[in-house]
């Protein structure tokens, strides 16, 4: 399933296969729920895609977020940029995270 596909590309380390992932629950979940994707986050989606492994929206609508995996890193003042001129996202908030592959250690 996608879900253990993204679970497994995460444990590898794989963020293009990550990213895929995420791009085909989006689409999947257009096909799901028609009208999930508002003209202005299509036109944000398009705008960023040169950049982006993946894309995902999250949240119940109101809102929401959405999740980009960027072929770059540390791309924050580029999607800053993208969002600044695109129609509809107005006041959009950039997030800035990071994935930790090593995970917790104690010691």
């Amino acid at each position: 399933s996608n879900a253990e596909d993204a679970a497994r590309a995460l444990l590898a380390g794989d963020l293009a296969a990550l990213g895929a992932c995420l791009s085909t629950y989006w689409s999947q979940k257009k096909v799901m729920a028609p009208g999930s994707e508002p003209a202005a986050v299509g036109e944000m989606r398009r705008r960023l895609e040169p950049g982006l492994l993946g894309f995902t929206l999250a949240g119940a609508g109101g809102g929401g977020f959405a999740m980009l995996v960027t072929k770059e890193p540390n791309v924050h003042a580029w999607v800053r940029e993208v969002l600044r001129d695109c129609p509809g996202v107005e006041g959009a908030q950039v997030g800035e995270v990071s994935i930790d592959f090593e995970g917790m250690v104690v010691s």
